[in-house]
């Protein structure tokens, strides 16, 4: 009976851990005078992008102090984990409220997913500084991550589930609270659908709907659901690459939601896991350091020969063996020294890498989303941590030989967070390498057409050159025009079906699965009023500055802007 009692009570501390807005663990001396909380804002760990932690801190001491939290995250699949570093003061008697992303690691979605947050406070007050959050599948394949308004996942959480247990899948998502929504895209980033109530969205911050905006423009799936329509809900639609659908709940809708969620996982890292191989045009272009094995073979040839036979009779012949004590060392020195001098004349130091961009212009947003493939080869590097020229979410691209390819381990990969620096293992020394990088900024850039004459004239702010542009009227005609100056106006002419799927195709042809989805997607909607692009001058997003970066094309697209 004991040992059953203490069955049930470790596994409702496992719930509670879970599941429990504060993370349990975290204790502090009763005379510091300090009183400190960590709340994870969702009820899972969701398998990539960030964790929104809430770190709420009161000092009652009569010093400031300072505090480092410390995170650690895997899970079950790659063989991925991130760390993650944030300082937090507090004044002298007073209280404040951190708000925290931490960095998750990519997970498989091939198999169940097993994920272990461990958060480390350390400070002034801190008796017990480990706390912990944990997030398991059930053994079957899980569903598309889903986020459910908690107005709605009371009742419908459970037969949602029931439901997709009979198309042996699990339910792979969390509760979401509209009063504690994180305010920036990346802590929604592991999404792929989100559901709230009417009522729901009304209560939600404007800052965190801008967030769940920004989100959807990605490729992002918002559904809003009432049972009598109201007021003040975005329109739904086409929504940058996304959509943003409007349900009737008195309507049956548990169904449709279940063939949303059990279709294909279309997040971001999902298809950086899964879709791109050594066939993908830059990936090819770069190509894959190669061991010199002929090289090896005589340097460990010539090596044995010198440290053997030629130190044995010439250097410390008999008689002398007791050269041995030097001349071994000064051989292995030598050899050790004139191999790296070989590695850096066939390397070099740092490396090059190839970058290909897809932009989405909101202009009524003022914003511009950008989404970077890159692929690099280096050769010896000195340092290895960098700070994004842009705030981004970054995630490794695996690089396999087929596609798709059943679920394969790679080796153990770690990355760190450190305020705004990045290191671990985004870049190694003689290795290629690809990453995704996502950014949306504040942007005047646009394009805006005028009518002169009944024919469109097409203006770009865009700070480079747009070497082809497709403008799509609102009757269906298709305009083109090529060499778009910035600054300067132009006539456009009309084109053909044919001739803009063409040259769509060509602008695409270095685009890994990333960047072409996001287009394809786009273009999946009505085009009237948009526009499509190429250009062969986009900057990159700046990470590792010992690469030298070389643009291989890029395609612009979204809203024409009215003049």
């Amino acid at each position: 009976m004991r040992y059953l009692v203490c069955a049930v009570a470790l596994w409702l501390a496992a719930s509670v851990c879970t599941h429990a807005d504060v993370l349990p663990g975290l204790r502090m001396d009763k005379e510091s005078g300090i009183d400190m909380r960590v709340l994870n804002l969702y009820e899972d760990i969701p398998p990539s992008g960030f964790l929104p932690l809430r770190v709420e801190i009161r000092n009652d001491s009569p010093a400031a102090h300072r505090w480092l939290v410390q995170t650690a995250q895997s899970g079950a699949g790659f063989g991925l984990s991130t760390r993650s570093l944030n300082a937090l003061d507090v004044p002298a008697n007073s209280q404040k409220t951190f708000d925290l992303l931490v960095p998750l690691a990519m997970q498989s979605r091939e198999a169940a997913r097993y994920s272990t947050l461990m958060v480390t406070v350390t400070g002034f007050g801190v008796s017990k500084g480990l706390c912990s959050a944990y997030s398991s599948g059930s053994g079957r394949p899980p569903s598309a991550y889903l986020g459910m308004g908690k107005d709605l996942s009371v009742k419908n959480w459970g037969p949602l589930a029931q439901r997709l247990e009979k198309d042996t899948r699990s339910l792979d998502g969390t509760a979401l609270d509209a009063d504690l929504l994180p305010t920036d895209w990346r802590a929604v980033s592991g999404f792929e659908v989100i559901v709230f109530t009417a009522e729901e969205w009304q209560r939600i911050t404007p800052a965190s709907r801008n967030a769940l905006l920004e989100w959807t423009a990605q490729g992002g799936r918002l559904i809003l659901g009432f049972t009598t329509t109201p007021d003040g809900l975005p329109p739904a639609g086409p929504s940058g690459t996304g959509e943003i659908e409007h349900w009737n709940l008195a309507e049956e809708w548990i169904e449709r939601l279940v063939q949303i969620v059990s279709s294909n996982a279309t997040s971001q890292a999902y298809l950086a896991s899964r879709d791109y191989n050594w066939n993908w045009s830059l990936a090819a272009q770069v190509g894959r350091p190669e061991a010199p094995l002929v090289m090896l073979m005589v340097f460990v040839l010539v090596f044995a020969l010198v440290v053997g036979p030629v130190n044995f009779i010439w250097l410390a012949p008999a008689g002398s063996r007791h050269r041995l004590f030097w001349t071994t060392p000064v051989i292995s020195l030598g050899a050790s020294l004139l191999l790296a001098g070989l590695i850096l004349t066939r390397e070099g130091f740092g490396g090059r890498g190839l970058y290909y961009v897809a932009m989405l212009s909101m202009p009524s947003e003022h914003k511009t989303v950008r989404w970077q493939e890159q692929v690099s080869r280096t050769g010896v590097l000195s340092e290895s941590a960098f700070v994004p020229s842009e705030t981004s979410l970054l995630l490794p691209i695996r690089l396999k030989r087929g596609t798709p390819e059943p679920f394969q381990r790679t080796p153990d990969t770690s990355y760190a967070l450190d305020g705004d620096t990045w290191s671990g293992d985004w870049f190694r020394s003689r290795s290629t390498q690809a990453q995704v990088l996502t950014t949306i900024v504040p942007s005047r850039e646009r394009v805006e057409i005028r009518l002169e004459n009944g024919t469109p004239q097409v203006l770009s702010t865009f700070p480079q050159t747009l070497d082809e542009l497709f403008y799509f009227d609102e009757k269906g005609v298709i305009w083109r025009g090529r060499a778009v100056a910035p600054g300067r106006p132009l006539a456009l002419a009309i084109t053909t079906p044919e001739i803009q799927k063409a040259w769509l195709e060509r602008t695409l042809l270095l685009s890994g699965h990333i960047t072409r989805g996001r287009v394809e997607a786009f273009t999946r909607h009505p085009l009237a009023g948009k526009f499509l692009a190429s250009s062969h001058a986009i900057p990159p997003v700046k990470t590792l500055a010992s690469i030298r970066w070389t643009e291989t094309g890029g395609v612009l697209f979204g809203e024409v802007a009215k003049p």
